[in-house]
């Protein structure tokens, strides 16, 4: 299993319980399609343990649009803190400058200033 996630949930709604969930069902399907390899399977039965998927997800979550602009800001430092970072999902990216009390303008430019840090 190669590679690291990082989940940024602006939203409020990540649930561990799901996550759990779908690394079972990953497991799951992994071993039904290796199971006419003995050797593999044992392998993988071994190594490939629902605890190691979710010790390769790792968690943010924002409250506000200032800890999201932080984040934008740290976000290499946060890369080289995880070198094996494959994937970064940020649910919800518009989030909380939508919520801000800046007019139209202002919003789209912090959004696209954020979209470029990426």
């Amino acid at each position: 299993m190669e590679g690291e996630t990082l989940y940024v949930d602006t939203h409020g709604d990540f649930s561990v319980d799901r996550i759990s969930e779908m690394a079972k069902s990953l497991r799951s399907t992994v071993l039904k399609k290796i199971d006419k390899e003995p050797m593999k399977l044992k392998q993988y039965k071994d190594e490939f343990t629902i605890e190691r998927i979710l010790s390769k997800i790792h968690f943010i979550r924002i409250l506000d649009d200032t800890e999201q602009q932080l984040l934008h800001s740290m976000l290499d430092k946060i890369i080289i803190k995880i070198p094996n970072l494959k994937v970064i999902i940020i649910d919800t990216f518009a989030e909380h400058f939508r919520a801000t009390e800046n007019g139209y303008n202002d919003r789209r430019k912090m959004i696209a200033n954020a979209l470029m840090g990426l």
